[in-house]
């Protein structure tokens, strides 16, 4: 419990949120070292988030898809950024391209059916 930063009384009941909170946020320092490829992901859950909101408070089928497709796209996405295992976010392989193609391909195949 001692990397909280200096309090010494959190409670097991605080841990989740300020977890969440310090790994869901990038830090504003260009000094850090938290990789770039998380940022896009990170936005997609939180669209994801967004979009459950609008569908369990509407029940319309517009906020339905507003809350699977996003889930899909993010899973395409965290597919690739697993996949794709070398140091930077760039398309220099042809690996990379292909697992592009096919994901997007997938992507647009299951918006369409």
């Amino acid at each position: 419990m001692r990397w909280f930063a200096g309090d010494e009384r959190t409670s097991a009941v605080e841990i989740p949120v300020r977890l969440r909170g310090s790994s869901f946020f990038p830090p504003v320092s260009s000094q850090s070292n938290f990789p770039l490829t998380r940022l896009p992901k990170q936005q997609g859950v939180a669209l994801v988030g967004v979009g459950s909101f609008f569908f369990h408070a509407t029940l319309l089928f517009e906020a339905q898809l507003a809350d699977e497709l996003p889930m899909i796209y993010v899973g395409s996405m965290s597919l690739f950024l697993l996949f794709d295992n070398r140091p930077g976010f760039g398309l220099h392989s042809t690996r990379s391209k292909l697992l592009i193609v096919l994901l997007a391909l997938f992507d647009v195949l299951f918006t369409w059916s």
